[in-house]
């Protein structure tokens, strides 16, 4: 009779192991540990679930590095990482949710031209941000 007892319980913990229980915590709760993530990978748990897929769009806290440093003895490589950051940036603040953000900071291996784009401006006149940090390394 024990060993149906322990069987059943060492049953009930697997099924239980298995179970996603961080998916259902408040909306809330899941964006304040999404903002301990740099944002391109709080963007890419929106594939986990259509649970998570909105989530990043509600992130008060971005944190952005735009991961090109050795690109630049591929010219082609180096134009098309840049350009494609420069679109991330433009959609990450197009799609969001949340009216506020309260901290922001941009990490360059480069100097880019952002003149073109709105995302600055916005950071400050739409979003609020209070916090804003962006380095530039050459």
């Amino acid at each position: 009779m024990e060993e149906t007892a322990s069987g059943d319980n060492c049953q009930n913990l697997c099924e239980k192991a298995n179970e996603d229980v961080i998916s259902e915590l408040h909306a809330d709760i899941l964006c304040y540990m999404l903002s301990f993530l740099p944002t391109k990978s709080a963007v890419a748990t929106s594939i986990l679930s259509t649970r998570w897929r909105n989530l990043w769009r509600s992130v008060t806290i971005l944190d952005i590095y735009d991961g090109i440093s050795g690109y630049y003895k591929n010219p082609s490589t180096y134009k098309e990482r840049k350009m494609n950051f420069v679109n991330f940036m433009d959609r990450l603040f197009i799609h969001r949710n949340n009216p506020s953000i309260l901290k922001f900071r941009l990490r360059l291996a480069q100097s880019y031209d952002f003149s073109g784009n709105a995302w600055m401006t916005h950071l400050i006149s739409q979003f609020g941000c209070r916090r804003i940090s962006i380095a530039v390394r050459n």
